[in-house]
């Protein structure tokens, strides 16, 4: 498995709008870096709605189109609902960002404290 990461501070939003914009973001970062299979667990019940077009009241918006268009890309992807406390590494790394100034970074390693709380979940599991 390997795995890359990325963390973006926008600043003040509501917590809808940082969670379209963290899909929108992961599934143009694993196309532009080849991945042609891809799993997305997403923990806001919305915005699993609005990806499988269940939800149609913010369809318009220019950034749920460019979801719909990166899902309608040839690859195979799959975007699943999760229980927000399976999704830690995610949460951490959103919380990470409030000390960010305003843009992206990338993270051609893991962060120590990603590695600590994927040693957890996989301990869990097994």
């Amino acid at each position: 498995m390997v795995v890359h990461g990325f963390s973006r501070s926008l600043g003040s939003w509501s917590v809808l709008n940082l969670e379209l914009w963290a899909l929108h973001d992961s599934l143009n970062h694993a196309w532009r870096l080849g991945y042609r299979q891809f799993k997305v667990e997403v923990d806001n019940l919305e915005v699993s709605k609005i990806v499988h077009r269940k939800f149609e009241a913010l369809a318009s918006l220019s950034l749920v189109t460019s979801i719909h268009e990166l899902c309608s890309q040839e690859w195979g992807i799959t975007i699943r609902h999760i229980d927000s406390g399976a999704n830690v590494v995610a949460d951490k790394m959103a919380s990470v960002t409030h000390n960010l100034p305003v843009g992206e970074t990338i993270y051609d390693a893991l962060p120590y404290f990603v590695i600590i709380l994927l040693d957890h979940d996989m301990a869990m599991i097994t």
